[in-house]
């Protein structure tokens, strides 16, 4: 038996890095993808603590790159962790198979 640490909410700053518009090392447009920064502190700061017996109960996180604003609002549709079954990477997996409504798992 453990611990394992997670993310249950985040404030004051944009949950993502939009990465679709940079350029990589090579000077080509990246395409690429958002950062979710909420999860990536929440998952770096469960490393430092430890999830046994470390016993280091809080990390504080300073100067995160990326975090930059204290107290925001939603600037546009982009920054939401909503998506649409179209836009879903897991998708093809998800509409691919028969699934069955409720009832007993062992049937």
């Amino acid at each position: 038996m453990g611990w394992s640490g997670l993310l249950l909410r985040w404030a004051g700053f944009e949950p993502l890095y939009d990465n679709r518009s940079r350029v990589d090392l090579l000077g080509f447009e990246s395409g690429g993808s958002q950062t979710n920064i909420p999860d990536s502190l929440a998952a770096s700061a469960v490393f430092v603590m430890g999830e046994s017996n470390e016993q280091t109960p809080i990390a504080r996180i300073r100067n995160a790159p990326y975090v930059r604003e204290r107290h925001v609002e939603r600037k546009s549709k982009h920054n939401t962790f909503s998506f649409t079954m179209d836009e879903d990477i897991f998708a093809p997996f998800l509409k691919g198979v028969q699934w069955k409504k409720g009832g007993n798992a062992s049937t």
